[in-house]
């Protein structure tokens, strides 16, 4: 059972408000890895938020996933969805988190594309916890659904087609389809607790070379300071006879020692 919602301001959205359209289901009962789920069910929501049922083949199953292709609003890259339920042949929802139903644990979310809002407005969690409507009980995508490719035969590298004037010359082949840009720029994030004297730029941490410049420059600020000691404290971390920042610590000259008078 899946229900529609009314979107966040209906008066703009107009009459399909945010409405989603094509859904898939899959089930898995031997894990909650992409080849282990089955899909059982493929179909379409209507644009209205009444109950819409659909009927699934008896299955056992300890994992589902629900992908939400595109909605009804082909104006607005949002999709909404107020509420996903899936009842075993006892008729229990077992989608149901422990929000929706106290007597007993609930099902999980183990994993979601973009959500809209945070701190339970507008996310995942609000689509199995028995509130069909609004922000507390029903999800937005924050942009367009996320793009499901069933075959990487169907993805073509536009690359070299790419001039350096940046613009795109490419015969568009027969058929609907989407083209990508992904670049690579500073998020502009900066360090979340810095000393006085460290404030910046954060580290990229997924690049290998941010990351070797950065301790590099940290080990070797280290390595040139002059004091009586460093201290660690042992509650607070664990650096081990192989760690590299350890070695490179220990490696360093000898603190001067102040004399005593």
């Amino acid at each position: 059972m899946l229900y529609n919602t009314p979107s966040d301001d209906p008066q703009r959205h107009g009459p399909l408000q945010l409405f989603t359209k094509d859904f898939a289901i899959a089930v898995s009962e031997s894990g909650p890895a992409d080849d282990e789920f089955r899909e059982v069910l493929r179909a379409s929501l209507e644009p209205h938020t009444d109950p819409q049922r659909f009927e699934l083949p008896p299955v056992k199953a300890r994992w589902a996933r629900l992908r939400i292709f595109s909605g009804h609003n082909e104006h607005f890259d949002r999709v909404q969805l107020g509420e996903f339920e899936l009842f075993n042949t006892s008729g229990l929802n077992v989608a149901a988190s422990h929000v929706a139903d106290r007597t007993r644990d609930g099902a999980e979310l183990i994993g979601y594309g973009s959500a809209l809002g945070h701190d339970g407005n507008w996310t995942a969690d609000g689509i199995h916890d028995g509130r069909k409507s609004g922000p507390r009980g029903s999800w937005s995508s924050a942009g367009p659904p996320p793009v499901v490719i069933e075959s990487l035969d169907a993805v073509i590298d536009l690359t070299p087609r790419s001039g350096a004037d940046g613009r795109l010359r490419w015969q568009v082949p027969p058929g609907r389809w989407e083209i990508q840009r992904f670049g690579c720029a500073n998020t502009g994030e900066l360090l979340k607790v810095p000393s006085p004297n460290s404030n910046g730029l954060a580290t990229d941490h997924f690049s290998r070379e941010a990351t070797r410049v950065f301790l590099e420059h940290v080990i070797g600020r280290l390595i040139a300071l002059e004091t009586s000691a460093w201290m660690i404290c042992p509650a607070r971390g664990n650096w081990r006879e192989r760690g590299k920042l350890a070695s490179a610590i220990r490696s360093a000259r000898p603190a001067k020692r102040s004399s005593s008078s």
